[in-house]
């Protein structure tokens, strides 16, 4: 097909498909969608992104193709924006410490009990959850719950709550508006020996005074500018107060200094993320959702604050006039709301006849049990849509937030939010582009992340305003997303060789306690023992460990799984074994030949094949796991199939699965215990993948292949100069391990050579995972030989350079050099050397940054005020 050759450099093949063919009958499919007059609320929210943001984050690679920053030298950009998205959630909810972002709202309130119950060392068993919050988010606490091992208890009112029941529990959690859109006064809850969680809205929160009185605050910022998208990506928020930044989730932006005593930023307390603390980690957040949460702190930005309170009193305006509805069969619920409007019908004739106009005039909105709810955005019309079928009080403007509950507090202070111009702003976001490394500087050879090239062709779906539906639309309105993941499925289905596919998990991690969970369903919860491999991922451990399972590892011999071991294991444990948990190829970077042993001795025992999917960029096309008797397995569309990395995320985890399984999923976040707030997760992000297949269709099989093959061109150059850790002597994967131990004893390391290689032009790999003192090394298949070329002769000119010098003399123990060392050079190589080591280059990416002091920086995140 003619699109493998803007895929894979130089490939010539193409066949009679043409790619705007393809694109234009995937648009036809796309049109089906209809945009209703949509009032459903709920969490998502629709709004209008400046067409600044759009262009320069969804359509600059430089924004789009960076992996997660935790190399900080190259990495200022990004880390500055999501700094600032931090800055932005602490103000807003005027609390002291946020990370830098989550998945979506659902993750979020799960995240943030999670900590209220590491908090309590997980001796309290109780959450209690106000009946009022969003039914999905509930669903999700409780398949969390289910879990964990603990209970839910509702309630209604706070004096329903005895201090008995207080005290054995860890948090309560309560949503500010209500699902039903009431403003709370939470002042009265002020309880001290609990967890206090609130659920919040952040564009409210420009007009409503945030819940500073409670520890742990939630939610989403969707509605700064990421639009509805039929559920995302939308970026979670979480916040808290700085007592709890010992057991906050994910990623943490934190400042440090260099050794000039300049401050750069930084991914701080890394040494608590799963790969290293694997069943010992708190959470097994791994992908966030950083480009969204870039795109909604640039969103602020652009408004500044003033415009942000403007579009809060405007959608609190709409609301209001909404409440003088003059109907005598529909009675206004609540007289305290900002942006949603719940009523009462009187009787069901007039309930029936009500839905029945609306219906007409393709009106939606939020059907609850007993009430009607309308919410208002910064997109919906005031009641434009109503008049035709409804009667309002005219100028009448309900005063709908009591002075009680109105903001004092002072927020958005900082000078990035005072309504900067579109050139300031222009030139702030590219100035912060060209401080990061992106797949427009040159090669990222991160292993066990396949960082390749997205053709924008599979980006070029995206500005179609039909994906842009709310996630709760009725059915008629979402054909053409229908026929998408129908179409979606059936490919997976062909490439995979599993017959049912579930789509709500945003990231592998996600994926991985998806499937555990719909493992630990099939068995009742009778089986509690999971086998994982020492050569598995980091968060399979994690993942493990949060559904419930106890686990074994599995040692290697050579790399590979001891059958012995294996039948040890089998013998002592039986039928407590659930599943095994295997990555295949593995993390060492090459194919099992045990592995059909292992997978037929554990189908013997009753147990369920689970497959790490994140290496599939050396399966798919080529082998289906249906032939090697796989029960279950995730996939990551942000790896193998070409949903660009975003500097952290989004990302997606779906997990493929046996007919045998598929009762045992999680459920529809409506409709019962859920991992996400919507049935496809990230909706509109799948149409990357979608556009990804139907392009290469069947030629994938040739990316996989090539993956294979410049990975085996690269190890194969260098595996004079360097020793290949497994596959010395072998055909390694898609990626291989390079053991620098040999180096160790001039004080060298993988850290040295991974920095150094910034100086000439590279990425850093992975390093020291998944064992000690290696470097990771992945290509893939979208680098042309030139640039595998270039990283050849860099990794063997540094070898050179470590043979050459003492460690304090090499260039090696300074890297990466900045453009500042260069006004105070005081080494003894040469500045040509240490900056120009493969010759001078106008091309020369500067890290603005040198290295930066990490063991103080993470000691005063975490010190005491």
């Amino acid at each position: 097909m003619a699109y493998l050759r803007h895929h894979i450099p130089r490939m010539n093949k193409s066949n009679n498909n043409n790619i705007v063919n393809s694109i234009n009958y995937m648009k036809q499919i796309i049109s089906k969608n209809k945009k209703s007059n949509c009032y459903i609320g709920k969490g998502y929210y629709d709004s209008v992104q400046p067409p600044l943001l759009n262009h320069t984050f969804l359509k600059n690679p430089k924004w789009y193709t960076p992996y997660t920053p935790y190399q900080a030298e190259i990495s200022q950009g990004r880390l500055t924006m999501l700094h600032n998205y931090q800055k932005m959630i602490c103000s807003l909810t005027n609390m002291e410490l946020a990370n830098a972002s989550l998945l979506d709202e659902c993750n979020a309130a799960c995240e943030a009990s999670n900590m209220a119950f590491n908090y309590y060392k997980k001796k309290r068993k109780n959450l209690l959850i106000h009946n009022q919050m969003h039914t999905q988010v509930i669903n999700s606490l409780l398949l969390k719950a289910k879990a964990s091992g603990t209970k839910v208890k509702f309630f209604n009112k706070i004096d329903d709550l005895n201090d008995n029941l207080i005290k054995e529990s860890y948090a309560i959690m309560i949503q500010n508006p209500t699902t039903e859109g009431e403003l709370l006064n939470t002042n009265q809850v002020d309880m001290t020996d609990i967890v206090k969680i609130g659920g919040v809205d952040v564009l409210s929160l420009c007009l409503i005074e945030p819940p500073t009185h409670f520890d742990i605050t939630y939610g989403s910022v969707n509605r700064f500018g990421l639009g509805l998208a039929y559920g995302g990506p939308h970026a979670g928020f979480l916040s808290c107060k700085k007592e709890f930044v010992r057991y906050i989730p994910g990623r943490i932006v934190t400042e440090a200094e260099d050794k000039y005593g300049i401050k750069g930023l930084r991914l701080g307390l890394q040494t608590r993320e799963q790969h290293i603390k694997k069943e010992g980690a708190l959470s097994n957040i791994c992908t966030a959702q950083s480009l969204p949460a870039v795109i909604s702190t640039a969103y602020a930005m652009y408004h500044g604050k003033e415009g942000l309170i403007n579009m809060a009193q405007d959608v609190n305006n709409k609301a209001n006039k909404f409440s003088k509805l003059y109907d005598d069969t529909l009675k206004l619920r609540h007289t305290n709301f900002f942006d949603t409007v719940a009523f009462t019908p009187m009787d069901s004739y007039a309930k029936n006849t009500f839905l029945r106009d609306l219906i007409y005039y393709n009106i939606e909105f939020n059907i609850g049990k007993d009430y009607l709810g309308f919410s208002f955005d910064e997109v919906n019309k005031e009641y434009n849509d109503f008049d035709k079928i409804l009667h309002f009080e005219d100028n009448i403007i309900n005063n709908s937030i009591p002075n009680d509950l109105k903001r004092k507090t002072t927020f958005l202070e900082d000078d990035i939010f005072d309504n900067m111009s579109e050139l300031e702003l222009t030139r702030y976001y590219t100035q912060l582009a060209d401080k990061d490394y992106s797949l427009t500087t040159g090669m990222i050879p991160l292993g066990s992340c396949t960082m390749k090239h997205t053709s924008p062709w599979s980006l070029s779906l995206l500005d179609h305003p039909l994906l842009n539906i709310h996630p709760y639309t009725k059915e008629d309105n979402k054909k053409g997303y229908n026929e998408l993941f129908t179409d979606l499925t059936d490919r997976f289905n062909s490439l995979i060789g599993l017959p049912v596919w579930f789509y709500q998990s945003q990231s592998g991690a996600m994926g991985e306690f998806s499937a555990l969970y719909t493992i630990n369903n099939f068995y009742k919860g009778k089986r509690k023992t999971i086998l994982i491999p020492d050569n598995a991922h980091g968060t399979n451990f994690t993942s493990a460990s949060l559904a419930g399972f106890n686990i074994e590892k599995i040692i290697t011999t050579n790399g590979e799984i001891d059958l012995e071991f294996v039948d040890k294991l089998i013998k002592e444990k039986g039928d407590d074994i659930a599943a095994i948990m295997i990555t295949y190829p593995s993390t060492y970077g090459f194919f099992d030949d045990n592995i059909k042993d292992v997978i037929k001795r554990l189908k013997e025992n009753g147990s369920k094949i689970y497959l790490d999917g994140a290496n599939m960029n050396a399966l798919v096309g080529v082998k289906r796991l249906d032939e090697l008797g796989v029960d279950i397995c995730h996939l990551n569309l942000h790896k193998t199939f070409s949903i660009p990395h975003g500097g952290g995320g989004p990302g997606m985890g779906p997990i493929g699965l046996t007919n045998e399984l598929k009762p045992y999923l999680p459920k529809d976040p409506l409709e019962g215990e859920c991992i996400s707030g919507h049935k496809y997760g990230s909706g509109s992000l799948c149409a990357i993948t979608w556009s990804y297949l139907c392009l290469l269709d069947d030629d994938i099989k040739h990316c996989t292949l090539k993956a294979i093959d410049n990975s085996n061109y690269i190890k194969k150059a260098l595996e004079k100069d360097f020793k290949i850790l497994f596959t010395d002597n072998k055909a390694c994967s898609h990626e291989f391990l390079i053991d620098t131990i040999q180096f160790n004893k001039k004080g060298y390391n993988d850290n040295y050579i991974s920095k150094r290689l910034m100086d000439y032009g590279f990425h850093a790999p992975t390093i020291s995972w998944p064992v000690k003192n290696v470097l990771m090394i992945e290509p893939t298949e979208t680098e042309p030989k030139q640039e595998m070329d270039r990283f050849i002769l860099a990794m063997k000119m540094i070898k050179e350079e470590m043979d050459k010098y003492k460690l304090e003399e090499s260039p090696l123990y300074n890297s990466p050099h900045t453009q500042r060392d260069i006004i105070n050079w005081q080494y003894k190589y040469s500045i040509e050397e240490g900056c120009y080591p493969m010759g001078f280059s106008h091309n020369k990416f500067w890290p603005s940054i040198n290295k930066l002091d990490e063991g103080r920086s993470d000691r005063n995140l975490l010190k005491k005020d």
